[in-house]
């Protein structure tokens, strides 16, 4: 497998404040047509990955991933494929890159034995500079159409959305697969549609976990309009999944698709509303952000800096309080895409960084796909058609870290939130390590008396788990703190029973 990487210079646009220092340029060589390479890359630690969910070396469609090593560019990829292929699975479709697991969908995959697009989600580890298979997740539900159409994790539990799973044997409009995951088993427990279906919502097409709430997005919904599209919001209580409301833009319009993607951190809901067919031919996309808790109350807008492009919001990554915002274009000769990054924390509109590609062609869909960590940047451009219609390309940048900076550094230890909070019975408490030795983890009432000891060891560097069995202990509110070193950090949770 050879591989094409071209070093382009780069030029800025706009008054921002980073400056890139390299771009490259990858296409698959050889290519065909609607390989479609460049679909939902991520970063892996030191290496990076890129779906290419048609591609079609062995005549199947079966699809791939391409996994590339940052510290050398100029090497060819490994080449990632299912251990078993299908015709047509659409391996490469979505992939993630959570708690040190790669998960790859192949939405289209026969791989349970039934027909095709029940889709599989494959879950590899990270090893060195490759991935070692560690097996595949299917549904239970008979009618999971593109199961692994988006994934999250966050402690024991696992979600899976189903775009377009049929509700009954002939009325799809999506689901969402929810999993209690444990060392060695994987359990779905619960099955969740929309309050009342309508035919082609695509619930499920986005899902984020946070602060003990589930929000799924149904981006073709038809609460206001013809899809307008809406976010549901579910509590999760200790393995229950509880309706609780649902969000809608507070200024549609015609296939304004609010809930293709969402984004969530400790204190923020980023929503994206790019646009589809139909939209007014004024409506660039939007970009919602709200707090993450309830009321859930709407906090600001981001718009295009650029007004000629359209689908913005397509994609979007967030890291702390770093956006990254993909814009594919369409609608305007000039118009093929951009990629925009918001420092949120600053509270102001104008990005800190903006991409663009200087090898123009008109629908290659720069900015579909987007992804950083740190001062890299990938940017999918599935749609390029230079050589072949649709092969497709993937650019990589270097930004010079002036006015970008990732506050999540993983080098660093941190305490995160437990999860899911509040909660019944038992939550995980989770903390990264940036060196090994004595960890201290202990939980507190609200006067200050030990109630429970987590940790009381030596822990090598690294990130770690631990589950808090509350079942003696009265409702409240509680404090955990975490002593490693000189480090102390302490963070509240709250038991409800």
């Amino acid at each position: 497998m050879r591989l094409i990487a071209i070093l382009i210079l780069f030029l800025l646009t706009g008054n921002y404040y980073a400056q890139v220092i390299q771009q490259y340029k990858f296409r698959l060589n050889p290519a065909h047509e609607n390989d479609f390479f460049g679909v939902s890359p991520v970063f892996v630690n030191n290496l990076f990955i890129a779906g290419s969910p048609q591609y079609d070396k062995y005549g199947e469609n079966t699809g791939a991933a391409f996994l590339f090593n940052s510290n050398s560019l100029q090497s060819s990829p490994r080449i990632i494929i299912p251990p078993t292929r299908h015709a047509n699975a659409f391996f490469g479709f979505w992939i993630h890159f959570i708690d040190d697991i790669v998960y790859i969908s192949a939405v289209r995959d026969s791989a349970n034995g039934s027909t095709a697009d029940r889709g599989a989600v494959y879950c590899y580890k990270p090893e060195g500079d490759s991935l070692r298979y560690l097996g595949r997740i299917i549904s239970n539900y008979p009618r999971a159409r593109y199961f692994g159409s988006d994934i999250d994790k966050k402690g024991a539990r696992l979600v899976i959305g189903s775009r377009t799973a049929f509700y009954t044997q002939t009325m799809y409009s999506g689901a969402v697969m929810a999993f209690t995951v444990t060392d060695s088993t994987l359990v779905e427990d619960t099955v969740l549609f929309r309050r009342v279906p309508q035919k082609a919502e695509n619930f499920g097409a986005a899902v984020s976990l946070n602060n003990g709430y589930l929000f799924v997005g149904a981006p073709q919904a038809q609460d206001i309009a013809l899809f307008v599209g809406a976010v549901d919001i579910f509590r999760d209580s200790g393995g229950t999944l509880t309706y609780i409301t649902t969000l809608l833009p507070d200024t549609p319009a015609n296939s304004t698709m609010y809930g293709t993607e969402i984004a969530t951190n400790e204190s923020q809901l980023i929503i994206s509303a790019p646009g589809g067919i139909g939209a007014p031919d004024d409506y660039t996309g939007l970009v919602y952000i709200y707090d993450s808790f309830p009321p859930f109350k709407l906090r600001r807008k981001l718009s295009a800096p650029v007004r000629s492009i359209r689908g913005f919001g397509n994609s979007i990554k967030l890291r702390s309080d770093t956006l990254f915002v993909g814009a594919l274009g369409g609608g305007d000769v000039q118009a093929d895409g951009y990629a925009f990054l918001y420092k949120l924390s600053t509270g102001t509109d104008i990005p800190v960084l903006s991409l663009k590609p200087t090898d123009h062609l008109f629908g290659q869909a720069f900015g579909q796909y987007v992804d950083f960590s740190g001062n890299k940047f990938q940017v999918g451009s599935p749609q390029d058609k230079r050589g072949l219609s649709n092969s497709g390309s993937l650019y990589y940048f270097v930004v010079n870290p002036t006015g970008v900076s990732n506050e999540e550094n993983k080098e660093e230890n941190a305490l995160f939130a437990n999860f899911p909070n509040p909660f019944n019975t038992s939550t995980v408490i989770a903390y990264r390590l940036k060196a090994g030795g004595r960890v201290q983890l202990f939980v507190y009432d609200m006067l200050g008396n030990e109630v429970a000891q987590l940790v009381n060891e030596d822990k090598p560097p690294g990130y770690h788990e631990v589950s808090l069995d509350a079942s003696k202990l009265a409702s409240g509110v509680y404090l955990y703190k975490l002593q490693a070193g000189s480090f102390v950090q302490t963070r509240k949770l709250m038991l409800l029973k």
